[in-house]
């Protein structure tokens, strides 16, 4: 019997600007891995591709719209009560300035 839990797809968007500088964002207190630094992101929803999903999550977190310009490999990670397949993207903002409303700062 397979106890293992099932795996979520998760994207992170890798978000480059003209200088080569990549943003990164920390996760806010009370939250799995307070105080981390990560990529913008979240969850791939039902009947969500991941680009939909990663140009959703980073209009909700950081209010941009981005375009996707390419893919890194995808990287499979167990938590132990979790497990997920971390899917990162390269992207552009195409419009609005980065404000963090779920992280603590970027």
């Amino acid at each position: 019997m397979d106890t293992k839990p099932p795996v979520i797809d998760v994207v992170a968007g890798v978000i480059l600007d003209s200088k080569g500088q990549i943003l990164a964002c920390q996760r806010p207190a009370g939250k799995h891995m307070a105080g981390k630094w990560e990529f913008p992101g979240g969850k791939v929803e039902s009947g969500e591709s991941p680009d939909t999903a990663l140009v959703r999550e980073l209009q909700e977190e950081l209010q941009v719209t981005v375009s996707i310009t390419g893919a890194l490999s995808i990287v499979p990670w167990d938590y132990g009560s979790v497990r997920i397949r971390l899917i990162p993207l390269l992207c552009e903002i195409e419009s609005g300035d980065p404000r963090p409303t779920e992280h603590t700062q970027i």
